[in-house]
């Protein structure tokens, strides 16, 4: 059993949109309120198609509100997924690149992230709120709404010895397999 990792994480587009994917959508669940929105716009506009017969201009309020509840939350996916597409322009991530260096020891701070031109971070492993495995990838939550990407691609020993390691450190309580 290893009592350390270090993992020389090389991100490109393709991991980098996974994440925020993954981030954005299942750990925050950020399509709730736009689905939410759809759902009741929808509602209301057939509320006003039922009523044609008996109120004047009801099919055009329902016309306007089906319009408002779909189109609104397709804005909301588009500009989405056109920030995603601007960030990994602006990260240079067209190509594979090392984005940062992780440290896992036994240490108690054991947590530490280097990267180029920054100050390295150290995170407690008692503050790591969860780990999520998806697919050939780690998704680390060191703090609260705080991640870090572990490819398995980039892991020595291979992924399903870092997800064991993990474990150990964690406890199985705080491994979510996705």
């Amino acid at each position: 059993m290893q009592n350390s990792y270090k993992i020389d994480v090389i991100m490109d587009g393709t991991v980098f949109r996974d994440f925020l994917l993954f981030d954005s959508f299942k750990y925050r669940k950020l399509w709730k309120r736009p689905l939410f929105f759809a759902v009741m716009f929808v509602i209301f506009s057939l509320l006003c198609f039922a009523m044609q017969g008996i109120r004047e201009q009801a099919a055009l309020l329902g016309t306007v509100l089906l319009v408002i509840g779909l189109g609104l939350p397709l804005i909301y996916f588009m500009m989405f997924f056109r920030t995603v597409a601007d960030q990994v322009k602006r990260l240079k991530l067209d190509k594979p690149r090392l984005f940062y260096t992780i440290l896992l020891t036994d240490a108690e701070d054991g947590i530490i992230m280097s990267a180029r031109n920054a100050e390295d971070r150290r995170f407690r492993w008692a503050d790591a709120e969860r780990a999520y495995r998806s697919g050939d990838v780690v998704y680390l939550y060191v703090l609260q709404g705080s991640a870090v990407v572990l490819p398995f691609k980039d892991v020595k020993g291979g992924g399903d010895a870092l997800w064991k390691y993990l474990g150990e450190r964690l406890g199985e309580g705080k491994l979510t397999t996705c």
